[in-house]
């Protein structure tokens, strides 16, 4: 997942974020993962996150190869550059994505959109 955020204290910043489904942890229309991202500010300033939780299929378009999906993951702040070298944190991410197929290839490109709440304490 990459893109640009506005946030509160980092501004207009850039999310870099990697998600990895867990195969196997089926539940219902849902998998499982894990992954870890970094939010940098314009300034080079970055937070660092770790988040987990569910991947769901929301509907399927077989006549285009289109795949609708949505996540809802918890994520933690693990510090970062800067100012925000000794935040911690927690929060929710959701996300709603259509992804187009690709073929075999990975990450298989899509659009979407993200987003991220809760808060950061120094330390």
């Amino acid at each position: 997942m990459s893109g640009q955020v506005q946030g509160t204290g980092l501004g207009k910043s850039t999310l870099d974020a990697c998600y990895t489904i867990i195969l196997g942890s089926s539940n219902g229309a849902c998998l499982s993962g894990l992954g870890i991202g970094t939010l940098t500010a314009a300034n080079g300033k970055a937070v660092n996150i770790s988040f987990g939780g569910n991947f769901c299929l929301a509907d399927l378009n077989t006549s285009t190869s289109t795949l609708y999906y949505s996540t809802n993951l918890t994520y933690v702040v693990e510090g970062g550059t800067g100012p925000f070298a000794t935040e911690t944190g927690t929060g929710n991410i959701t996300t709603s994505n259509i992804f187009v197929s690709g073929g075999s290839t990975t990450p298989i490109p899509g659009t979407g959109e993200i987003s991220i709440n809760g808060n950061l304490s120094k330390n």
